[in-house]
């Protein structure tokens, strides 16, 4: 048989089968979006939480005639914290010139006072195993008790929100693979197999006759493929543009639809051997 009669059988498996395919179209489509849109929604959290993690710091202030043993003694209790990553001290001058940087805008008020208004203070960085642990919060009380501190600030609440919301995307991803395992794979194979069996007597006429079935084969997994790839299509170029609009990696969408697809030709396969 030429190849003219494989194309012909591949568009005829997709004419008589027209509402099946349908129904395939709408089931991928339905389980690429919304598993695309999760893993999207977790690397755009992830791209904020690291830019507002890196922005955030926490101040601890010091009272103007503060003993310097006590404040080398706060500092130190800081450092030694496992999971801070860098502590600085930060003079009175020194913050007057980090306001100047930071709020170039107000910068003319600091000419009416003649020296620097700020008080010296220690800019604390914590690393990332301080998330989702509530330490930052028992740190600021703990810093909080010492004598010579006046106050303590910190701007890590975002990045805590956001680390508590990328956590629940892991409740969500088992809640959508639980579903992708009751409902999509089911319902996947049981169109199939309704769509071979209109064909399955080809099947056995081309064996009757002594010809190999592989080329019917794999017109046949080609067929079930189609729907996919078109869905795949269309998703890569939705997310792929959705992507740089919020600057955030296409990658893992791709890999999901090889995922999809390499789970296609094993069904097609199964399909077959039944």
């Amino acid at each position: 048989m030429n190849i003219r009669f494989y194309i012909q059988e591949l568009f005829s498996i997709m004419r008589k089968s027209r509402s099946d395919f349908i129904f395939l179209l709408v089931i991928y489509f339905l389980s690429l979006v919304i598993f695309s849109a999760a893993i999207q929604s977790y690397s755009y959290i992830s791209k904020l939480l690291d830019e507002t993690f890196s922005a955030s710091y926490m101040k601890v202030f010091f009272e103007d005639d503060s003993d310097e043993r006590m404040v080398s003694l706060v500092r130190k209790c800081a450092e030694e914290s496992p999971v801070v990553e860098r502590v600085e001290l930060i003079t009175k001058e020194k913050a007057r010139d980090e306001f100047k940087s930071r709020f170039p805008r107000y910068s003319a008020l600091l000419e009416l006072f003649p020296g620097s208004p700020f008080p010296q203070n220690l800019e604390i960085k914590f690393s990332s195993r301080a998330l989702g642990v509530g330490y930052i919060d028992e740190f600021m009380g703990f810093l909080s008790n010492f004598p010579v501190v006046s106050n303590v600030q910190h701007n890590y609440t975002s990045a805590i929100q956001l680390y508590r919301i990328r956590k629940s995307l892991y409740g969500i991803w088992a809640i959508l693979f639980l579903t992708f395992m009751v409902l999509y794979i089911p319902l996947n194979l049981s169109f199939m197999r309704s769509i071979f069996e209109r064909e399955k007597k080809l099947f056995y006429l081309v064996e009757y006759f002594g010809s190999s079935r592989r080329k019917l084969e794999a017109t046949f997994v080609l067929a079930m493929a189609i729907p996919l790839l078109l869905v795949s299509a269309l998703t890569l170029v939705v997310f792929r543009n959705l992507g740089e609009l919020l600057k955030i990696p296409i990658y893992p969408v791709v890999y999901l639809l090889l995922f999809f697809l390499f789970l296609q030709m094993i069904f097609s396969f199964d399909v077959l051997e039944k």
